[in-house]
């Protein structure tokens, strides 16, 4: 019953006013030219029967009033059913037409009961449901809870709603709704009747739809039976006429013109009730624009303006007012208005101007369907103006916001639209084109004078215009301060993702119609390291995500590109050591043009370690050819090959290289003085803690990020934060603590294997080494997929107790039951290494691993580098190790095992900077690997 109200009163926006209409249901008898439906009682209580029993659809259409009865049966299967279904809800808007209770009834073990019989009756509640989205239309909701229900009841309910709307002068448009299959149900039936003598047009979206067509007695009558046909599943992303609304309509319009001469009266601005009072306020305001300037344009310009930021929207759909505008003088009065009140508000300035203007009916929600529609009323949601000022049609929408003479070309992605004339006219299409301001404009400048790998500190300001900024200015005004700051952050987020920022605000300039957000923050590093340098590629450009149009069915269909759009975005870096050894790649100015009109442009200049980038992106929306895809994606992958990109020198210093510098520098202060103020704002959220955190540990000042991580776990027991904690615990030689919290992180999810490695290898450091192989060998003794894995990690433990016999079993009964895998192999390979023993046989296991490939491939070659330095093979230890570091160069292990292949192999000055570099990154991982004879300087 719920759908049968949406799709019969929620569909359009044509509502009718009876003769007469109450506030309260009436009780009465269905009339008798609806057929009755049948519901079978030997069914009520068989579960393979549908839920929806009956959905029976009847109206008559009679001298421009039209009659919907609705009746509906449903079976209570379940408790929950019971739940939803025990109270029924009926809506209707008192003003428009009458709510007619039929009967309600129980069917039960083949018997009915009549639930209004025993005196249950409706109540009626007030519920203004789109109160929210500004909009006041009178409805009423009749609720009736049904009491005594049961599991098996069926409940059967039949009600009409009457409409009719003088305002269509005799004419009426309406529809029914037609349900698909799947959608199971017993009897499904949509009817309606209209007199011979009317001519009445029908149509229906869907495909395969039969109706069954007479006349009797001098009334037409048209019949489907429902379920109708299973519908073709939907392209994605295609253009409104390809929708199926799951209706069908029936109109007496005999075209287009007749529509558009039906609502002309109501917008005439000769009329008297579009009169502007001599000397009244809304006369003065006129009289200033008048005085201001006599350029048509310029006047247009403040006409809008005035109509857009001097009276809010607010839509009163009662006493007539769904077609009927009030007028210019009542909307000036109370200052609020719905599109049709600003239209003819907005036409009545204008004339007063000297300014040609019409108004316009228009569909917001889909008026690429309108041409495909029949002409009716209800093929419209929305009215706006075509003003004519020399050769141009602006269109122009006073429900809008923040429009300023320099957007008056702009057309919203109306699609097709009907001019409101006496003399009526046909369907007019909306050209498409890109705005001519930007609508959105990111300034970014990004300061990475620390280094290339690091956080770095930014200044953000994002400028909106027309609509989304006064959009956005309007929402802010009734939040709190905190909620002012989470919505500015979420919109800045839609332009520069992971990022923190910090004191958003937000200013809003009337003159210009634009809002600008202002913002510091902290993004992590975009740097990516490939084949041994660091690369920071040009993002403001990004693969179209066109969907799928493989399927026959979906072939001939469009892809719709959204609407259209201006968009700017500027970003500079600053990077370290003055650019020094970065060079720029790819074309410095790189563009294409898009076939339904517009460009993209991305410009780049890189000079003194500064590099400046800039997007200049203009669609015009529309649509794109099924068949046109691939050339827009070959046009895509070819413009992101030829994006400039800024890519280091071999060699380069790793991020970590110039740290003392860069503190002695300062070039921390304006990031750590970030992060204090983030966490400020908000001192009680873990996230920002472990943010500065995440800072601290990138710049190895461990014991501020220790800090930082325990004032987060105060807040939060998170298993992340104690693994990071661990971590640096781990790093500053600090055992016990290390244990304590990877025991934390365990216990708050025992099914984590990376928590469980670092638990046991922590455990093995700290001497405790008993209870990791007891915990082992339960996890051992339980079996499962993960046996091999404990086994190899046993193997780690016993080998650091210095059991090798003990720890070459564990590793061998691992591989005996994973032999293939790449990680056991390496788990193989590196405990040979460590123990130095059978050093041929584990350079075999890692050249299988590397064969095999995956994440042990990687993790194999440095192993394979310790292996080649236990061999005395210096060089092709060094090779491997390289190889390593270039796939991960922040590996402590790594540069202590190419720190002693080097010491080994003469050079001493390249050892003693590895040597370094290990103990900076991990000054504790010495200590572990002297177990094993590593030992450096």
């Amino acid at each position: 019953m719920p759908l049968a109200i949406a799709l019969l009163g929620g569909t359009f926006i044509q509502t009718c006013i009876p003769a007469h209409a109450g506030d309260q249901p009436l009780y009465r008898p269905a009339p008798d030219w609806v057929l009755p439906a049948p519901v079978s009682p030997s069914a009520d209580k068989e579960s393979a029967s549908p839920v929806l029993r009956l959905y029976d659809v009847q109206a008559r259409i009679d001298h421009g009033a039209v009659w919907t009865y609705v009746a509906t049966a449903r079976r209570i299967d379940t408790p929950e059913t019971m739940a939803r279904s025990g109270t029924l809800t009926i809506s209707w808007r008192p003003d428009h037409g009458d709510l007619i209770v039929h009967g309600i009834e129980i069917l039960r073990d083949g018997r009915k009961i009549d639930v209004l019989a025993s005196g249950q009756h409706f109540t009626v509640l007030r519920r203004e449901a789109k109160l929210e989205s500004l909009q006041l239309d009178g409805s009423l909701t009749a609720t009736l809870p049904i009491t005594g229900l049961q599991v098996g009841d069926t409940i059967i309910s039949r009600y009409s709603l009457t409409e009719k709307d003088p305002v269509l002068l005799g004419r009426v448009n309406t529809a029914v709704p037609l349900l698909p299959q799947p959608v199971p149900m017993g009897f499904g039936r949509a009817r309606v009747l209209w007199s011979d003598t009317d001519k009445v047009h029908w149509k229906t979206y869907l495909n395969d739809v039969t109706a069954n067509e007479k006349s009797e007695h001098g009334w037409h009558e048209w019949q489907v039976s429902m379920p109708v046909a299973r519908q073709p599943d939907p392209a994605a992303q295609a253009p409104g006429r390809f929708t199926r609304p799951p209706l069908a309509e029936f109109t007496d319009f005999a075209d287009w013109a007749e529509v558009s001469r039906t609502m002309a009266p109501l917008y005439r601005i000769d009329a008297p009730s579009a009169a502007v009072r001599p000397g009244g306020e809304l006369d003065q305001e006129i009289a200033r624009i008048a005085a201001a300037t006599s350029d048509p344009r310029r006047r247009t310009a403040m006409a809008l303006q005035l109509v857009q930021d001097k009276v809010r929207y607010f839509a009163i759909a009662m006493n007539g007012g769904n077609l009927v505008p009030q007028t210019p003088e009542q909307t000036w009065s109370t200052r609020y208005g719905d599109c049709k009140a600003k239209t003819l508000l907005l036409l009545a300035v204008l004339h007063k101007l000297g300014i040609e203007a019409e108004p316009a009916l228009a569909n917001l929600h889909n008026g690429d369907l309108v041409h495909d529609r029949l002409p009716s009323v209800a093929a419209f949601d929305h009215v706006m103006v075509l003003a004519h000022v020399g050769p141009s049609v602006l269109w122009l929408d006073g429900t809008g916001l923040g429009s300023r003479e320099p957007d008056l070309d702009d057309v919203a992605a109306y699609g097709w639209v009907l001019p409101v004339r006496a003399a009526g006219a046909d369907l007019m299409r909306a050209p498409l084109r890109p705005p001519a301001r930007p609508h959105i404009e990111v300034h970014t400048d990004i300061d990475m004078r620390a280094g290339v790998a690091l956080m770095a500190p930014f200044q953000i300001r994002l400028l909106l215009r027309g609509s989304l900024a006064g959009q956005l200015n309007s929402g802010l005004a009734s939040l709190d301060p905190e909620g002012k700051a989470q919505t500015l952050r979420r919109v800045l987020g839609s332009v520069r993702e992971n990022s923190i920022f910090v004191h958003p605000q937000f200013t809003y300039d009337p003159a210009s119609g634009s809002g600008t957000i202002a913002a510091s923050g902290i993004i992590p590093s975009p740097w990516k390291r490939t084949d041994g340098r660091y690369t920071l590629p040009t993002n403001l450009v990004r693969p179209s995500q066109y969907p799928d149009r493989s399927r026959t069915i979906w072939q001939a269909v469009p892809v719709a590109l959204g609407n259209a759009q201006h968009v700017v975005i500027e970003e500079t870096f600053r990077l370290s050591r003055a650019g020094k050894g970065i060079a720029m790649q790819g074309q410095a100015d790189a563009q294409r043009s898009f076939p339904t009109g517009g460009s993209e442009r991305v410009q780049a200049e890189w000079r003194d370690g500064q590099w400046q980038l800039s997007l200049h992106n203009l669609r015009s929306g529309g649509e794109l050819a099924a068949a046109d895809i691939p050339a827009m994606r070959r046009q895509d992958a070819d413009l992101i090959a030829r994006l400039p990109s800024l890519r280091t020198d071999a060699g380069y210093p790793a991020p970590w290289h110039d740290l003392e510098q860069s503190r002695r520098d300062h070039l921390f202060d304006q990031t750590i003085a970030t992060l204090d103020q983030w966490v400020a704002e908000k001192p009680d959220d873990a996230e920002r803690y472990r943010a500065r955190a995440a800072f601290y540990a990138e710049i190895f000042e461990r014991q501020k990020a220790i800090a930082d991580l325990t004032k987060a776990l105060a807040l939060k027991g998170d298993k992340a934060l104690y693994r990071e904690r661990a971590g640096l615990y781990e790093a500053t030689g600090d055992k016990d603590h290390a244990v304590a919290d990877m025991t934390s992180a365990y216990n708050l999810d025992p099914s984590d294997q990376t928590t469980l490695g670092r638990l046991v290898f922590v455990e093995t450091w700290a001497g405790k080494s008993d209870e990791a192989l007891a915990r082992l060998d339960g996890l051992i003794a339980n079996g499962g997929d993960r046996e091999p894995f404990h086994q190899a990690r046993k193997a780690d433990v016993l080998a650091y107790r210095g059991d090798a016999a003990g720890a070459l079993a564990a590793i061998n009964a691992g591989l005996a039951k994973r032999s293939e895998n790449a990680g056991l192999l390496v788990s193989r390979c590196r405990l040979k290494g460590l123990l130095n023993t059978d050093l041929d046989n584990a350079l075999a296991d890692c050249n299988h691993a590397i064969q095999i490939g995956g994440a042990g491939a990687t993790s194999a070659l440095g192993v394979r580098g310790m292996l080649q330095w236990r061999l005395h093979h210096w060089k092709d230890a060094i090779g491997d190790l390289n190889q390593a570091l270039e796939l991960n160069p922040n590996q402590s292990f790594l540069y202590l095992l190419r720190a002693l292949a080097e010491r080994d192999g003469g050079d001493g000055e390249a050892a003693r900077r590895d040597w370094s570099a290990s103990r900076l990154l991990n000054p504790a991982m010495a200590e572990y690997y002297r177990q094993f004879g590593l030992i450096g300087f």
